[in-house]
């Protein structure tokens, strides 16, 4: 799979867009890593685990459960928000699942259904409410 990232940081030198080749395939099951500027990569069921057990927030989203940090929390009381990367697998009942293969542009698009604007210092950043 080809994953494209954009790094614009007001450094002529180093901005833009570069081109990397995954030797993890959309074909095999594992968990959508996403960020809430869109870019994405597939985690192999041993790196989910792993993230799995470092996350400290969920929030359900239908048939998905969006796993995030929450020491990474703007906000206070109800209108907290994050600006990062979450790890998105399924759920069924009380259980938690790897996405199969088809499902990941399904929970894509779940994810970014969920993303507002926010003004942040001055800034507008897309953010996902929690």
């Amino acid at each position: 799979m080809k994953t494209i990232e954009v790094y614009i940081s007001l450094n002529p030198v180093d901005d833009g867009v570069i081109i990397t080749e995954s030797e993890q395939e959309e074909n095999t099951q594992g968990a959508l890593i996403i960020s809430t500027d869109g870019n994405e990569r597939i985690a192999s069921p041993d790196e989910a685990l792993e993230v799995l057990q470092r996350l400290s927030g969920a929030l359900a989203m239908g048939r998905y459960v969006v796993f995030y940090n929450e020491d990474r929390l703007i906000g206070s009381g109800p209108d907290k928000c994050l600006i990062g990367s979450v790890m998105i697998v399924k759920r069924h009942g009380g259980s938690y699942y790897l996405l199969e293969p088809g499902e990941y542009k399904d929970a894509e698009r779940a994810f970014l259904a969920r993303l507002i604007t926010i003004n942040f210092c001055g800034q507008k950043y897309t953010a996902l409410e929690v």
